[in-house]
């Protein structure tokens, strides 16, 4: 195996990452990179880094050179939708989360980030259907259960909340959001 390739240097890096070597992880992604500076997988892994760091300007950066390579890729879309969310560019987040969800591996997480945006927002019938979504994607997704109980909560609908924390209690006895 040629752990010197960009492949094996993404390898590498991943394999920090699960070792929360975040600095080795990313010294294996640039390096990656220098190999071949197109490699998606190189570049969305540096940018997931840089906004674990909270850097979201060097983030984008490499969402956007991700993009530019691969437009639908739902990897960089996700991690774009993210970097423009915490950038204050909604439209944009919205964008790739939209194209995110359409991936089995994202759909999911993709889907409990437009539900929060849709509530930010006050749109209630958007956020609901997102977040319903969502938890029928993955019915073990502790988050979209949350907002499922908040949104029922907000519309009135005690019973419809009550069974929404009820779920998330099978799932999580220990849930401090259905205790408070």
């Amino acid at each position: 195996f040629n752990w010197k390739s960009a492949y094996g240097l993404v390898v590498d890096g991943r394999e920090r990452m699960r070792q929360r070597d975040q600095e080795g992880a990313l010294i294996s992604y640039r390096a990656a990179l220098e190999t071949d500076p197109t490699y998606l997988p190189a570049l969305a892994g540096a940018a997931e880094l840089h906004i674990r760091k909270l850097d979201y300007d060097s983030a984008f950066l490499f969402t956007k050179r991700g993009l530019a390579i691969d437009a639908y890729d739902p990897e960089t879309n996700y991690l774009y939708g993210l970097v423009q969310r915490h950038r204050g560019r909604p439209f944009d987040a919205k964008d790739g989360f939209g194209i995110a969800s359409r991936s089995v591996t994202y759909r999911t997480a993709a889907l409990v980030q437009l539900a929060e945006m849709a509530i930010e927002d006050n749109q209630w019938a958007d956020a609901a259907e997102y977040a319903l979504r969502a938890s029928q994607t993955d019915a073990a997704n502790i988050p979209s259960l949350q907002l499922l109980a908040v949104l029922a909560r907000q519309a009135g609908d005690t019973a419809s909340a009550v069974a929404h924390l009820r779920r998330i209690d099978a799932l999580d006895p220990l849930s401090h959001f259905v205790r408070f």
